[in-house]
């Protein structure tokens, strides 16, 4: 059987000429049109398939194809009649004429039935697809593949039977053994064989395929009859196809909607292995198409008049792939190669095929690229339609592969990702200056509000101000240079919170690394000042009010354009008054800065520019002096500052000698360098104090909503090289240095090193590890900015000293001498070299205590607080929260519940306020070095807070297409260094071969387990019920390890789109019950109240009568009193009222004084009798050691008390803290230096960034607890514990059952390490005193001070801040309903502890023998660590206010 070797010979075909008049368009193709019309000769209705011959000749297999299978096949009952091929107008159309099919497609059969609210029956479904296999098992007989099989091919008459139609792409196989290996067809229908025929295996052979292509668009057909449309249908084909090869195979969007049959039928179709897929005559015998009862024809043809509306007008355009991976959608437009929109389904991965593909869709106006989970952004230089409203709804908790890649899908997917898994989420942007990350970030604020603001109330515009707030940081934080009009010049991490329930709720912008040295130095290659500058003096010469900030119109103030400098004034008076009423109005209206606050801030701005005009000289006796004092005078008035003090603050310093402070005089050098320093320190600290405002104001949403989730964001500068690159491009450039290290680490080595650990086989991962670079820079103590601050300190005012160290030790081939005046480093993005000059001046960047001194003297509060308030490890003022008012009002109680609401209760609010503070404004002094170093590991500390959770953090890489910002311009070789160092082409092949998303077994099942397995199976965490879910769910790709899950990028975002799936059928049955109870509740109400309302309308005559006298008798009432003149109260009334008011005032808040007193009390009586329960403990312990024989083993007599206590006496203030017979398991890395952890110079650059715990301890430390006493648990002392000596233990454990019997079981509380602290507490193996008697207790007693800090700890979550207070005593004075025993007023009877080198032992422990050797030998080892502890907390004295009046003050010591 087969084909004849006919072929068409468009050169004989007739002229249709007159014979056929054509109707209406029944369809239109991809390349043809078909027209209902009428044989004149016949008198039939018949269907014309017209085509153009232009197109044919191109296209000329696939017309031949097409005419031999209607020519021969046309026979069989569901295939049309053929009635000829004819040509028309002069040759030019190609006119196929068939059979009319009156009932049109089944797919307009569907939509008219879903248009009805309709959808068709199991029945008729089943009656459609069995003619369609009965048709395609003759095509396959007679070895024809179909390869276009879908929904509008298949076509009903008006009697209801089913023609298959459209055999353009179908080929003829020579014999049954014979495959095609040709990719085309409709994407939605393509079966994976066909999508990879294209693409050679491993072994070099190019895969085929045979007719089991049509069993599976046979499978696709039955779910776009059941649903109404195929899957994949309203995504990008790439993305589409993209999936079918890798997802699971898809099924119908309801499947519990339809019988089991039906989903199976689906299934066996749609099997992705070819070979286990049945072939055509195999579905026939399926029990789905064999069930169908004989009537259903008629049914269909019911069916069909019933339809009434005109579906041809929603029908979806049609979409086919041609030869050679071209892109076809009409008849008009021409093919077009298909642009990926994922890099990673490259077939061939080069440097080469990555920059092709980029440019071509950068040429296409396509800005934005996927390459797996990461976003790549090409910067058009243009403005672009792709931000509008309808964009943020339609990337609105959608799969990252629904949409086109764009940067609303990213902030969507953080957002998703921040509530299903309940993990703060990361946005990190990099690339170089001019780039867009920006712009990028601005987007994400906006899409990211717009989520939390989307099915929720809009309360007090939270993201209008949020939005503001940004608007003002860059405003104060952003300046222009040559290259760039709004270059970012600092570091804006931003963190939004929302609620439990996705809420948005406020924003903390924390700000690192800002370039002060700008507001000095203007000058320098085309830099400018900060815009805030050029605003605020335009806008005051606008408004007339120059004369009012002692300001000169006419005056080139040197700050803003340089001295001596040939570069044109920004004159942009519009813009720039413009751009100044636009910060007003956030400022003043939407973030309610006071008139005050702002006042201060343009006094500041004001005498910052007057401090550019000020000069020096020196007269003939060689003394200093300040030329202009009216200036100096107007400078302290705008500061509101003595101006005789602040002069002498420039011009003197003083120095201790012997003991006495002696007066020195400054030179001119050092008068000019105190004034740039302090006009750079003072706009820093203004900064500082406007953001720490902006987020007091957010705090308020904060503290009502909650923030129990958070997303964060980070808008840098890019990575530079100008033609003179100082010290601020070094700074900028090893930011971004350390950001593609961390970026190296997640992408690449992580996972090679949980594969390693995990015991997989590695593939070869090739990246470029920057690593030695940075070393090179900060590594302690040898790196270059630790050089620096070795000449700072020791005075060093030339450069040579850094290239001399430089040459002592060389850094080659990172770092290269160029000359005596310049190095240069080889960055990830190439070799920059920088300057030397004014390095060394701006590292010192030390402002003179007298200077501050000054400053603290000002009338102004804020001014004052600018240099009084502390600085944060990273440089950043800190703000006093009590003293700044958080509402406009003079109310002190007001403001007292204010600063109670924005009490910090979680880790999350933690701004810079002044638990953060740590550094003194004029001791202990930093160079800019070591400042930016704190910072850095600040960031990199913050983005290592989720080091375990690879899907916390999302990547956007953004890339500069030219440089000369030509609209759309693309410069290959520019954009080809970008990609090096940004590492695409590495992370195109990490995504194609890698795993991204890295589970734990126990996160895995938490997870996922509810989208395999049914809720009553109980589902243990082990490898093979991982297994199991992931082969129930069909996916492919993914590995299993020791004790993780490898998934892919693509499964971890089908797992998310199940997950979502089935949350939302979760949320749909719950708000159904949910409305069910609520009117089932409120029915009762309802009717009493419709009742009730029958009864208030049904009134009588005589009722009606009265309510019309009494409203009538009023109104005559209202008009003659209306004339009557009220006077005004008098003083004496107001007075008598406002006591009257004061009075009932009173009495209704006398009752919540007296609550909250009594708490305060009850706090102080718990504490002192906390104090002395241990007092009396302490001394009846030593009484009973008194009365009993000591074991000469147990003395040491080589020892004395100095060694343990010290050389120094130390007082002791007692510690509220329950140390009675509790156990406490410790490790030894509590006890470990503070000055470790408070130095963060000390750890190296990379600590955050490590996962080794080795290496993490200098900054995991503060993060976690080892040993962890609960004072929420309080413990029964009416029973004495006994020495665990050999002649006591039984007895006492005698004692303990016995007490046990008689008494409540008492609570046994777990040792956890949070390190590996897990939310299923079912499944977590907590170690109790009470089962686990094999646990090595220390024997050295531990210090209560480390205690309280790790006690303090305990309330901490994993992303508490190092900075925080040591101590909790609103924790440890937490009140519980444990009863005590004396306020029960028992008499208290003490005996003694097992007094082994100081540690007591708990009850559980008693009957364990211990040996008294090792027992002194561990003594003898830790006296020394003892000793060193105690020196040091002895010299380091305690003041903490536990409670309102209650200091706890004083060091710690062993007794």
């Amino acid at each position: 059987m087969g084909l004849s070797s006919d072929r068409l010979d468009v050169n004989n075909l007739p002229e249709a000429g007159n014979r056929f008049e054509l109707g209406k368009v029944l369809g239109s193709g991809i390349f043809s049109t078909v027209y209902a019309a009428v044989d004149t000769e016949s008198g039939k209705n018949v269907a014309i398939k017209i085509q153009n011959l232009d197109e044919c000749s191109a296209n000329e297999k696939d017309i031949n194809e097409e005419y031999r299978i209607l020519k021969d096949l046309s026979s069989h009952p569901n295939m049309p009649e053929f009635y000829g091929v004819y040509t028309n107008n002069n040759a030019v159309e190609l006119w196929f004429v068939m059979e009319m099919c009156e009932g049109g497609t089944v797919l307009d059969l569907v939509n008219g039935l879903l248009l009805q609210n309709k959808k068709m029956k199991e029945e008729h479904i089943g009656y459609i697809l069995r003619e369609l296999v009965k048709a395609l098992c003759f095509l396959h007989e007679n070895h024809v593949i179909h390869r276009d099989i879908r929904g509008s091919n298949v076509l009903l008459t008006k009697n209801g039977e089913v023609k298959l139609v459209d055999f353009g792409q179908s080929r003829e196989l020579k014999s049954p053994e014979y495959k095609a290996n040709t990719g085309v067809g409709s994407p939605a229908w393509m079966a994976p064989e066909v999508i990879l025929a294209e693409n050679k295996d491993n072994s070099g052979e190019v895969p085929y395929y045979d007719q089991k292509i049509d069993v599976w668009a046979v499978g696709i057909t039955a779910i776009e009859l059941g649903d109404g449309k195929p899957p994949y249908l309203d995504i990008h084909p790439t993305r589409a196809l993209f999936q079918i090869v890798r997802n699971p195979p898809p099924g119908l969007s309801k499947p519990s909607n339809w019988t089991q049959l039906f989903n199976d039928f689906i299934a066996e179709c749609l099997e992705k292995n070819s070979d286990h897929r049945p072939c055509m005559e195999e579905l026939l015998e399926h029990p789905f198409i064999t069930q169908i009862p004989d009537n259903v024809q008629q049914e269909v043809k019911s069916v069909m008049s019933s339809i009434v509306d005109d579906v041809t007008s929603i029908r979806k355009p049609e979409v086919r792939i041609i030869k050679n991976g071209y892109l076809k959608v009409n008849q008009k437009e021409a093919a077009k190669p298909m642009h990926l929109e994922d890099l990673a389904a490259l077939k061939v991965v080069s440097e080469d095929t990555v920059l092709d593909e980029l440019q071509n869709r950068h040429l296409d106006g396509l800005s934005y690229t996927f390459v797996g989970d990461v976003l790549l952004y090409m910067n058009p230089n243009r403005d672009e339609p792709l931000y509008e409203k309808k964009h943020h709804y339609r990337y609105q908790f959608k799969c990252r592969s629904d949409n086109a890649p764009h940067i609303f899908s990213v902030a969507d997917a953080a957002y998703q990702d921040m509530l299903h898994h309940e993990q703060p989420q990361h946005i990190l942007m990099a690339g170089e200056t001019k780039s867009g990350k920006s712009l990028n970030y601005g987007r994400l604020i906006e899409h990211l509000v717009f989520l939390g603001e989307q099915n929720h109330v809009k309360v007090n515009d939270i993201g209008l101000k949020i939005k503001c707030a940004i608007d003002v940081i860059q405003a104060f934080g952003n300046a222009a240079n040559k290259y760039h009009i709004n270059s970012t010049r600092h570091v804006n991490q931003t963190q939004i919170t929302y609620s439990s329930t996705g809420k948005i709720s406020g924003a903390i912008f924390f700000i690192y690394q800002l370039e002060k040295w700008r507001v000095t130095n203007p000058k320098n290659c085309g830099q400018k000042n900060f815009h805030i500058f050029y605003d605020f003096f335009e806008a005051a010469k606008a408004d007339h009010v120059i004369n009012q900030y002692h300001l000169e119109e006419d005056c080139r103030y040197r700050y803003l354009v340089g001295d001596g400098s040939e570069e044109q004034f920004r004159y942009q008076p519009t813009s720039n008054v413009k751009n100044f009423n636009k910060l007003l109005t956030c400022m003043k209206d939407t973030l309610e800065f006071t008139d005050e606050q702002l006042n201060t801030t343009w006094n500041i701005l004001a005498a910052i520019l007057n401090l550019g005009e000020l000069s020096v000289s020196d007269d003939d006796d060689s003394e200093v002096k300040i030329e202009s004092a009216e200036l100096i005078t107007k400078i302290a008035e705008l500061l509101k500052v003595d101006s005789k003090k602040l002069s002498w603050s420039f011009l003197n310093y003083c120095v201790v000698v012997n003991g006495t402070a002696v007066r020195r005089k400054q030179t001119i050098s050092g008068v000019y360098e105190s004034m740039r320093v302090f006009a750079q320190t003072l706009y820093a600290r203004l900064f500082d104090w406007i953001v720490n405002i902006i987020n007091l104001k957010l705090s308020f949403t904060r503290a009502i909503f909650g923030d129990t989730h958070v997303v964060y964001l980070m808008d840098t500068f890019g990575f530079e090289c100008f033609r003179q690159n100082n010290l601020d491009q070094l700074y900028v450039n090893c930011l971004n240095e350390q950001l593609q290290y961390h970026y190296n680490q997640r992408m690449f080595a992580w996972e090679m090193q949980d594969l390693e650990e995990e015991g997989m086989d590695q593939y070869s991962m090739q990246y470029r590890n920057n690593k030695p670079i940075i070393d090179a820079l900060m590594n302690n103590p040898d790196g270059l900015f630790y050089m620096f601050d070795d000449a700072t300190k020791n005075c060093e005012e030339n450069c040579e000293y850094i290239t001399n160290a430089l040459e002592m030790n060389p850094k080659e081939p990172y770092i290269h001498v160029v000359s005596s005046k310049s190095f240069s480093v080889a960055h990830y993005s190439g070799t920059v070299s920088y300057q030397l000059k004014d390095v060394l001046e701006k590292n010192r960047d030390f402002l003179a205590p007298e200077v501050v001194e000054t400053m603290r003297m000002s009338k102004d509060n804020v001014i004052k607080d600018l240099f009084s308030n502390r600085l944060t490890k990273s440089g950043n003022l800190t703000i006093c929260r009590d003293k700044t008012l958080l509402v406009k009002t003079k109310n002190t109680k007001i403001s007292r519940w204010g600063a109670a609401l924005m009490s910090e209760k979680t880790p999350i609010r933690r701004y810079n306020t002044e638990s953060r503070g740590e550094y003194s404004q004029t001791r202990r002094m930093r160079t800019a070095s070591a400042v930016y170093r704190s910072s850095s590991m600040e960031i990199l500390r913050s983005l290592a807070d989720t080091a375990e959770h690879k899907n916390g953090v999302h990547f956007v890489r953004c890339l500069r297409a030219t440089l000369t910002d030509e609209p759309l311009g693309f410069q290959p070789e520019v954009v080809r260094q970008q990609l090096k160092a940004l590492s695409v082409v590495e992370t195109v092949s990490a995504r194609q071969d890698g795993y991204s998303c890295r589970i734990s077994f126990h996160e895995f099942i938490q997870r996922y387990k509810f989208l395999a397995f049914d809720f009553y199976e109980n589902v243990e965490v082990t490898k093979e019920n991982c297994r199991l879910l992931l082969i129930r769910l069909k996916m492919e790709g993914w590995l299993i390890g020791k004790s993780k899950v490898f998934l892919r990028y693509y499964n971890e975002e089908y797992l998310s789109r199940l997950y979502e799936t089935q949350v939302k059928k979760v949320i749909k049955v719950q708000s159904m019950l949910r409305a069910f109870i609520t009117k089932r509740k409120i029915a009762p109400q309802l009717i009493k109240q419709q009742s009730a309302n029958k009864r208030k309308y049904s009134t009588t005559h005589e009722e009606a009568a009265l309510v019309i006298q009494k409203h009538y008798k009023g109104y005559q009432v209202r008009n003659k009193s209306g004339s009557i003149q009220i006077d005004k109260l008098d003083a004496k009334g107001r007075k008598r009222m406002k006591m009257v008011f004061n009075k009932w005032k009173g009495k209704s808040i006398y009752q919540i004084v007296l609550l909250d007193r009594a708490n305060k009390l009850q706090d102080v009586v718990y504490f002192s009798l906390q104090v002395h329960l241990y007092n009396q403990h302490a001394i009846s312990s030593l009484n009973n050691i008194n009365h009993r024989p000591v074991m000469l083993k147990d003395v040491m007599s080589t020892t004395s008390v100095n060694e343990f206590l010290g050389s120094k006496r130390c007082y002791l203030y007692k510690i509220p803290f329950q140390l009675n017979q509790i156990d406490t398991e410790t490790d030894k890395n509590i006890f470990i230096d503070e000055n470790l952890t408070n130095s963060v110079d000390d750890c190296n650059w990379d600590s955050p960034l490590n996962r080794l715990p080795e290496s993490t301890a200098a900054f995991r430390i503060l993060k976690h607890s080892f040993a962890v006493r609960d004072q929420g648990v309080q413990v029964d002392i009416t029973q004495g514990v006994r020495f665990t000596d050999n002649d006591y233990s039984k007895s006492q454990f005698e004692n303990n059952r016995m007490y046990q019997k008689k008494e409540e079981k008492p609570t046994s509380r777990p040792v956890s390490d949070n390190r590996y602290n897990t939310k299923d507490n079912n499944n977590s193996k907590t170690i109790t005193t009470a089962n686990k008697t094999n646990i090595n207790k220390p024997l050295a007693k531990s210090n209560p001070v480390l205690e309280l800090q790790s006690r303090g700890k305990q309330y901490q979550s994993d992303y508490a801040d190092e900075d925080d207070p040591p101590y909790n005593f609103q924790a440890i004075l937490k009140k519980t309903n444990y009863k005590r025993p004396s306020i029960e007023g028992r008499t208290i009877q003490f005996s003694t502890n097992n007094y082994n080198g100081g540690n007591m032992t708990d009850r559980s422990y008693a009957g364990r023998r211990s040996d008294s050797v090792t027992r002194n030998e561990d003594v003898k080892r830790s006296k020394d660590y003892k000793n060193e502890l105690n020196h040091q907390l002895s010299c380091r004295a305690t003041r903490t206010e536990i409670i309102p009046g209650v200091m706890l003050e004083g060091s710690s010591y062993d007794l």
